[in-house]
């Protein structure tokens, strides 16, 4: 049980780390070297929150619960399936 919960903080900070990238990504991204004003998107892969201007004063905006729920289960599932191989590797040395 201890390892469990080992893995699911850890896949919590992955995952706030991974969507505080992709807030910085949106903000000024280093690979097409411009600033994106007029969309805000958080999520990798799957984006669960963007934010858009249509008209200036008003902004629209969104969560996708369901990306946001796939977003996190890809994160520990991954962590998990490292977890179990380092422990397997550990066990044979």
């Amino acid at each position: 049980m201890k390892s469990f919960l080992k893995v699911v903080l850890l896949s919590l900070l992955v995952f706030c780390t991974v969507s505080f990238l992709t807030v910085l990504n949106t903000i000024h991204s280093p690979l097409t070297k411009h600033f994106q004003l007029n969309e805000f998107r958080i999520g990798f892969p799957f984006t669960f929150y963007k934010e858009f201007i249509v008209d200036c004063p008003h902004t629209n905006f969104g969560w996708n619960l369901k990306n946001l729920m796939f977003d996190y289960l890809l994160i520990f599932t991954v962590l998990l399936l490292l977890y179990f191989a380092k422990n397997k590797i550990i066990k044979k040395i």
